[in-house]
Parts: C-alpha cells; sequence; structure tokens
C-alpha cells in the first residue's frame, strides 16, 4: 500500500494490482499451458512510473562495503583458533548417535502422548469447548468463550472465600470445616454449574460426564440444613435456599438480537444477569 502512492485506497475481495508492477523474479510462470501466472510469497509491487518501471543499480548494503581481512586463500574458511570446540565440527559417529537417542526417545513418549490426549478428549471440562463459540452458547448461554472468560477473571479472585458447603464436615464440637481437597478445577466447577440450568440435567448426568461422585455435587439436605437454621428461618422451616439476583453491566452487542436478551429495564443498560442460590446455614 505504501508503494502504490493511492489516497483513500480500500483494500476489498475484489482490489487488483496489475502484473506489470512486479518485478519477473516475483512472478511464477505456469508449469502447464492453460494454467494461471502466479506471484511468488512475499512479492511485493516495486516497478511504477516514478521510477521509470525499473529498480536501478543495487545499493551495496553496509556489510558489502566494509573492508575485511582476506579469508583464508587454501581452505577457503576463515582463519580461528582451532584449540576451540566452536571451530571443529562434530565427529559423524557422535552426530549418528545423538540422532538415534532423538528417534528412541520419540518411541518412547508417543505411547505417554496417545493417553495424554485420549485422556483430555474423554474429559468432559471447558478445555472441550473452548474452540467452538456454538457449543459454549449451548451449555453454558454465554454468547461466546471470550465473554465466558471475561466473567471468570471477574469472580476468580474471589475463590479463596468459597466454602463448597455440600461437602461440610462437622467435628466432635459441632463445628463445620471445608473440605481438603476438590475433584474439578475450579473453573470447570464453574462449567459444571452453568451446564446444570441451561441443559436441565439430572445430577447423575452430572457425575457421569464430569467423571465424579453424584454425592459431592448434590445439595445439602433438608435435615442438614434444619439442623443448622438460623434463628431468623425458625418459622420457615422448609426453606432450603436463600435466592437473590444481581447484573454486571456489560458493552452494548452489536447484534439486535443479543441486544434484546441483554437489556435491563432496571438498570437502563445491557447487562449480564445471573441468580445465586444461597443455603441458609
Amino acid at each position: 500500500m505504501v508503494n502504490i502512492r493511492r489516497d483513500n485506497l480500500i483494500i476489498t475481495p475484489h482490489t487488483r494490482v496489475c502484473s506489470r508492477h512486479f518485478t519477473a523474479q516475483d512472478v511464477k510462470e505456469p508449469s502447464k499451458e492453460g494454467k494461471r501466472r502466479r506471484l511468488r510469497p512475499g512479492a511485493v509491487p516495486l516497478l511504477f512510473p516514478w521510477n521509470n518501471f525499473s529498480l536501478g543499480e543495487r545499493r551495496l548494503s553496509v556489510w558489502e562495503r566494509t573492508a575485511r581481512e582476506p579469508e583464508n586463500v587454501e581452505t577457503g574458511e576463515p582463519d580461528c583458533a582451532h584449540d576451540h570446540d566452536y571451530c571443529v565440527g562434530p565427529d559423524p559417529a557422535v552426530v549418528d548417535s545423538v540422532l538415534e537417542e532423538k528417534q528412541r526417545l520419540r518411541e518412547e513418549v508417543a505411547p505417554l502422548r496417545q493417553q495424554l490426549e485420549q485422556m483430555f478428549l474423554s474429559r468432559f471440562g471447558i478445555q472441550r469447548f473452548d474452540g467452538s463459540d456454538v457449543d459454549i452458547r449451548f451449555f453454558t448461554r454465554f454468547a461466546s468463550y471470550d465473554h465466558l472468560m471475561r466473567f471468570w477473571q471477574v469472580i476468580q479472585p474471589s475463590l479463596k472465600y468459597m466454602v463448597r458447603a455440600t461437602s461440610l464436615t462437622a467435628d466432635d464440637a459441632g463445628r463445620l470445616s471445608a473440605p481438603t481437597g476438590q475433584a474439578l478445577h475450579p473453573i470447570d466447577e464453574m462449567f459444571l454449574f452453568l451446564n446444570y440450568p441451561a441443559l436441565v440435567l439430572k445430577q447423575r448426568d452430572l457425575a457421569d460426564r464430569y467423571q465424579i461422585h453424584q454425592s459431592t455435587r448434590i445439595w445439602m439436605t433438608q435435615e442438614r440444613i434444619r439442623e443448622y437454621l438460623p434463628v431468623e428461618f425458625r418459622d420457615y422451616a422448609d426453606t432450603t435456599v436463600v435466592l437473590d439476583c444481581t447484573e454486571l453491566r456489560c458493552q452494548t452487542p452489536s447484534s439486535p438480537l443479543l441486544q434484546s436478551e441483554v437489556y435491563s429495564n432496571y438498570k437502563s443498560h445491557c447487562t449480564l444477569k445471573g441468580m445465586t442460590g444461597i443455603a441458609p446455614l
């Protein structure tokens, strides 16, 4: 575009440059009759009226203009001190042994790599769908993988404060404590949670998909909730979850359909909407 020197030039799929502006070395002639000529990779138009459609004499580079000591006439190689390793080429036998060792290691690693790839493909999680916005919309209802990752960046700093109430255990004194480990990576836990309302899946189905035990994902039983129910909820003993809604402001989408889905009459701008359920403990 710099060489063409056109003001306000707009490149479109139909924009063309005349072959007269390319040198003969840039044009690849067809190998068979009836075929089209092609430009070689990296070809740039160089011939224009302001340079009389010629390149002129090539200007020598700094390396070519700099005077240097003459090379060794006998061997054609520069003189060097042969007491250093960098002046001596490796022995062919050493190269062969290195290549054989490389091939042996490659054969040993190949089965392990295949196993890892099979494990990666068989595991159900967000890593399987990070390249498909269509799948992300289906499994999470987020518009794209980028939208989902931006939401994850907002909530990720709060992970250290999260307590997994579904796996709480009580000591002899009746105090609740959080579990020491977790079966899924936190981002996969969020992905599992989004699958639940998006696809209306059963808990057993989710356990099979994520290869986890069903008891690690179920909500607390009503008996357990009543056991630790606060005084304020005594008149509502059948309470199992406290619901709350929240909205996060987002950029206005260019699509009218998406605008209609994310616009909030309450906030008077576009928002991402979420509903949170908390056990009344």
